[in-house]
């Protein structure tokens, strides 16, 4: 049985070593570890060498002549090791350190569920500090919120934590390649192209893995643009379906409400009057109870992060900046601007 991890990394100098320390570290002894190094030019490699060179259970894969980031980094160590690998894959971002019991949780749930292709973890952040750290230390934990709504949907098999059913991934392989080198954000590409299995895509909460998170403005905008066009650019590549629908309309829906918010604002301002009154206050009446209820799953809890999270700033944030990462992605998409990583 076991468990092959994958690494894909990409100069992670910062946090390489704890993440692999905190794979060699797991409760579930059953893994191989390999780290697919891709086009690094920091100190990566020396890290993972002087510190790793030793340890049987930690391969290093180099990838040749990638151009195609890190989909093409990751097919070319499945094209080399697929074969080999175990029973389930698990696929996770150097940046992301597990709890020491993660991979055991990951297994215990695909050995329950055999209808779930793929599980994926709680979306923590590792502590730092700062105003956008922050906002994402309170995003993230609205991203497990959704996760405990929607047990046996999941958006996306993200980054930080999927696990896979080796037998999955092998009916995805028969389309000639694993990842889509086209698609900037292959993680949300191979979900789309897992739920076309049948399979369906789980999310546990008792697998916990955090992640480094991008702390200016500037980094987090990148971040964003980049997941929000990528993912614009796979889900066009996929016909409507009921595997498909709910991400359609999705936007559909953001399309509509913007719409419709826009004109109502600038007939606020051309008329001189409140277009919410009242209603203002019931809006915000239900979004400080949506901030107090969605705080039990905020991976760093504190009294000022609390405070934070009451009187809604990263929730009035986080809703002008998405509406303008969103704008910038559409118009990235539609005018097929690249996107730079």
């Amino acid at each position: 049985m076991g468990v092959t991890i994958i690494l894909p990394a990409h100069n992670e100098e910062k946090i390489i070593k704890q993440a692999i320390e905190s794979l060699l570290n797991q409760s579930y002894w059953d893994t191989e570890i390999i780290v697919c190094l891709d086009n690094c030019t920091d100190q990566t490699e020396s890290i993972l060498n002087n510190n790793f060179g030793d340890n049987y259970a930690v391969k290093i894969f180099k990838s040749v002549k990638n151009e195609k980031k890190k989909a093409g980094a990751l097919n070319q160590l499945f094209n080399c090791y697929f074969k080999n690998m175990r029973k389930y894959i698990l696929v996770m971002d150097a940046d992301t350190i597990l709890h020491h019991k993660a991979i055991e949780e990951g297994v215990r749930y695909l050995k329950k569920n055999e209808q779930h292709g793929v599980v994926c973890s709680k979306a923590g952040v590792i502590k730092e500090h700062g105003f956008i750290w922050n906002i994402q230390n309170i995003e993230y934990g609205r991203f497990d919120t959704d996760r405990t709504e929607t047990l046996d949907f999941c958006m996306v098999a993200h980054g930080m934590f999927s696990m896979y059913r080796k037998k999955v991934l092998s009916k995805i392989l028969q389309r000639g390649y694993l990842y889509d080198e086209d698609c900037i954000t292959e993680d949300y590409e191979l979900t789309l192209a897992v739920n076309q299995t049948g399979y369906k895509i789980g999310n546990s909460l008792r697998i916990k893995a955090y992640t480094d998170v991008p702390l200016t403005v500037k980094d987090y905008w990148v971040q964003r643009v980049r997941w929000m066009t990528g993912g614009l650019n796979a889900l066009s590549k996929y016909s409507f379906n009921k595997h498909t629908a709910r991400d359609m309309l999705g936007h559909v829906l953001f399309v509509i409400l913007f719409t419709l918010q826009f004109f109502l604002i600038i007939n606020s301002i051309i008329n001189k009057y409140n277009p919410l009154g009242f209603g203002l206050v019931i809006i915000l009446g239900i979004s400080t109870i949506n901030a107090i209820v969605r705080y039990k799953y905020v991976s760093h809890k504190s009294l000022k992060t609390f405070i934070f999270a009451v009187i809604l700033i990263p929730d009035i944030f986080i809703s002008w900046f998405q509406t303008t990462v969103m704008i910038n992605a559409y118009a990235r998409h539609f005018l097929k601007i690249e996107t730079k990583w």
